[in-house]
């Protein structure tokens, strides 16, 4: 029963994961390129950013001939905060910045430079900073199947608005649109008094600024329409040179450093999550899937190597009879000796014990006879027992026998074996 468990556990096991295989495998056939959305900043597949930081490049050269400055180490020690007007740029889904950069960070914008967020989340801080209640800032349209974005600058403004889908293979599937909550700034978009509105989406705030000192922090809740796919169409397009219409042209410092998470303790701050050589593998959905189904083999494997297993029997040979072997031998031996005594010894050993066993008859001291005794208990005739006595004595006391004078003794013994009371 247990063993029939086993079978079955591991055939459901395998049946699975050929499932989830052929699954992936089929479901990814024929597309020449990766749709999933989460990839590598710059890469060229349809949710990556190439196109994006390109334009980004383009209008940076006017400004700064070195191009997009990229930060890989804590703002503050990278981030010049005086000197010549800058921007600041962050593009990612999730933004982890500590307290002692977002703190350089807000200095930064209040002597005048601007902060860009392309991102669906308000970092904890800087909502800290702004008086935003953290807890409500951002709302989802959830699955949504497309929306239409728009600007709130009637230069700007384009009637009907601009269409935006996420798509799988050129195929418009549902997915998650953020936007700000209006109550989030008791209202203050509406008199423009504080927050100020730049850009809608289906009517909700998705792209605003914030004031800071003498510069601005900007924020765009959907960095899902940069993409490759959404630039390379002309509506796209005109939508992204729309939004960085509204920073003005200054070099631009692009932060890579913040999309790692650490946490603080004490005052020392420890990396937490970093660039690992599985990045790239769980960047890539071929290579993601084959991980987690040798994960799921080395774990199947595991469960059922570990369970206690029965020791392997070894095959025991069958005995050999060798009593009969023996018997032979010693048949042999005594009859090479051509000693009748001998033989004549051995029989009548055997027929003594015979009698012992079965019927409890001593042999009978010497010079007396018990052949009365062993006919009546073992019902042969008195005259057969005397006959295997009288063999006896002569095959035994005499010398010239000859071996072929045995015949008779063994013939009565046999007779009497066959014949006797049981």
């Amino acid at each position: 029963m247990r063993n029939r468990n086993s079978i079955l556990f591991i055939g459901i096991a395998v049946i699975l994961t050929l499932f989830f295989v052929l699954w992936f495998f089929l479901s990814n056939l024929g597309l020449k390129h990766d749709w999933n959305e989460y990839q590598p900043l710059m890469s060229l597949e349809p949710y990556g950013h190439e196109l994006f930081f390109d334009l980004l490049d383009e209008a940076n050269d006017e400004a700064n001939d070195e191009g997009v400055k990229v930060i890989t180490t804590p703002l503050i020690d990278t981030l010049p905060i005086l000197g010549e007007k800058r921007n600041y740029v962050y593009f990612n889904s999730r933004c982890f910045i500590d307290s002692a950069n977002s703190a350089h960070l807000i200095d930064f914008v209040e002597e005048g430079n601007n902060a860009i967020f392309f991102t669906p989340t308000v970092p904890y801080r800087i909502a800290q900073h702004l008086g935003l209640n953290y807890t409500y800032i951002t709302y989802n349209y959830d699955d949504s199947l497309g929306v239409e974005m728009n600007f709130i600058d009637s230069g700007l403004n384009k009637p009907g608005g601009y269409h935006f889908d996420k798509l799988w293979a050129d195929t418009a599937v549902q997915a998650n649109w953020t936007y700000f909550e209006m109550e989030t700034f008791d209202d203050s978009m509406m008199v423009y008094d504080y927050a100020r509105p730049h850009g809608n989406i289906d009517g909700a705030i998705n792209f605003a600024s914030f004031p800071v000192g003498k510069g601005y922090i900007y924020f765009h809740l959907n960095p899902r329409v940069f993409a490759n796919v959404h630039l390379a169409t002309e509506e796209g397009f005109e939508y992204t040179n729309k939004v960085l219409a509204h920073f003005e042209n200054h070099p631009i410092y692009l932060d890579r450093y913040s999309e790692n998470y650490e946490y603080e303790y004490q005052g020392k701050s420890s990396l937490h999550l970093r660039e690992s050589p599985l990045s790239y593998f769980f960047s890539q959905d071929a290579l993601r899937y084959a991980w987690y189904v040798m994960l799921l083999s080395v774990g199947l494997f595991l469960l059922f190597r570990t369970k206690r297993q029965q020791r392997i029997i070894p095959i025991i040979p069958a005995v050999d009879n060798t009593s009969i072997e023996f018997a032979k031998a010693l048949g042999t031996l005594y009859y090479q000796s051509n000693s009748t005594r001998y033989i004549t010894i051995e029989m009548m050993k055997l027929f003594h014990t015979f009698n012992r066993r079965r019927y409890n008859i001593q042999p009978a001291k010497k010079g007396e006879s018990n052949a009365d005794l062993i006919a009546r208990k073992s019902r042969v005739d008195i005259g057969e027992i005397k006959k295997i006595f009288e063999l006896e004595r002569k095959l035994k006391y005499n010398d010239l026998a000859r071996m072929r004078e045995i015949t008779p003794l063994f013939e009565a013994l046999k007779n009497y074996y066959q014949t006797a009371r049981k």
